[in-house]
Protein backbone atom coordinates (compact mmCIF):
# COMPACT_ATOMS: atom_id res chain seq x y z
CA UNK A 1 0.00 0.00 0.00
CA UNK A 2 2.96 2.30 0.55
CA UNK A 3 3.33 3.09 -3.16
CA UNK A 4 -0.37 3.93 -3.66
CA UNK A 5 -0.66 6.87 -1.26
CA UNK A 6 0.94 8.69 1.67
CA UNK A 7 -0.12 7.28 5.03
CA UNK A 8 0.27 8.77 8.49
CA UNK A 9 -0.54 7.03 11.76
CA UNK A 10 -1.42 8.61 15.08
CA UNK A 11 -1.69 6.33 18.08
CA UNK A 12 -3.18 6.80 21.50
CA UNK A 13 -3.73 4.21 24.20
CA UNK A 14 -7.31 3.75 22.96
CA UNK A 15 -7.11 3.89 19.18
CA UNK A 16 -5.09 4.36 16.00
CA UNK A 17 -5.96 7.02 13.42
CA UNK A 18 -4.82 6.46 9.85
CA UNK A 19 -4.77 9.38 7.41
CA UNK A 20 -4.35 8.89 3.67
CA UNK A 21 -3.10 11.67 1.38
CA UNK A 22 -2.04 11.99 -2.26
CA UNK A 23 -4.20 9.13 -3.46
CA UNK A 24 -5.38 8.61 -7.02
CA UNK A 25 -9.09 9.45 -7.07
CA UNK A 26 -9.85 6.26 -9.02
CA UNK A 27 -8.40 4.18 -6.18
CA UNK A 28 -9.86 6.15 -3.31
CA UNK A 29 -12.88 3.98 -2.40
CA UNK A 30 -11.16 0.71 -3.21
CA UNK A 31 -8.09 1.54 -1.17
CA UNK A 32 -10.08 2.63 1.87
CA UNK A 33 -11.97 -0.69 1.95
CA UNK A 34 -8.96 -2.86 1.24
CA UNK A 35 -6.70 -1.01 3.65
CA UNK A 36 -9.28 -1.38 6.42
CA UNK A 37 -9.40 -5.11 5.76
CA UNK A 38 -5.61 -5.26 5.85
CA UNK A 39 -5.42 -3.42 9.18
CA UNK A 40 -8.09 -5.66 10.72
CA UNK A 41 -6.17 -8.71 9.56
CA UNK A 42 -2.96 -7.43 11.16
CA UNK A 43 -4.75 -6.66 14.42
CA UNK A 44 -5.99 -10.26 14.65
CA UNK A 45 -2.47 -11.67 14.26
Amino acid sequence: YRHLADFSLKTTPDYITVSIKNIDKDLNDILKDEFCNYVLYLMKK
